[in-house]
């Protein structure tokens, strides 16, 4: 039987003046939060435009950061998994991404981007044959 170490991780919250939300998760709360604040003051850093960052710097630069409460977890999927039920609970909107799943959300997802490309295929072979037509009657 293997034995897990159980390990604590962090939910938390950034609220910005125009009652915004965003819910996050992080083994090391104290290195997030400097992660947040690069992000919004560095034009370089990769998440710089970021709808929470925009949002922040569009109220200016006023928002919080509030440790909600430490959850502990054996592996990070189920702290993903807790930041994902919070994030919906809380209806929070300056997050751009789910950070966990379900199988049948991934399935969902697979299908709309299925169907996307088969109706990408059919509106290039349309516009083909308009194109032929076109060409053809010049």
């Amino acid at each position: 039987m293997t034995e897990f170490a159980v390990k604590f991780g962090v939910i938390y919250v950034i609220t910005t003046g125009q009652n915004s939300l965003y819910v996050g998760s992080t083994k090391n709360f104290k290195k997030r939060v400097i992660e947040h604040n690069y992000c919004l003051k560095c034009p370089s850093r990769s998440g710089h435009n970021r709808k929470l960052y925009k949002t922040i710097r569009e109220n200016n630069n006023e928002y919080k950061i509030y440790k909600l409460y430490d959850f502990p977890f054996e592996n990070i999927k189920e702290l993903h998994q807790e930041e994902e039920r919070v994030r919906k609970i809380l209806r929070a909107d300056l997050n751009m991404l789910s950070c966990y799943n379900t199988p049948e959300e991934n399935q969902k997802m697979r299908e709309k981007i299925q169907k996307f490309h088969n109706d990408k295929r059919k509106f290039k072979r349309l516009m083909n044959i308009v194109f032929n037509e076109l060409i053809n009657n010049f």
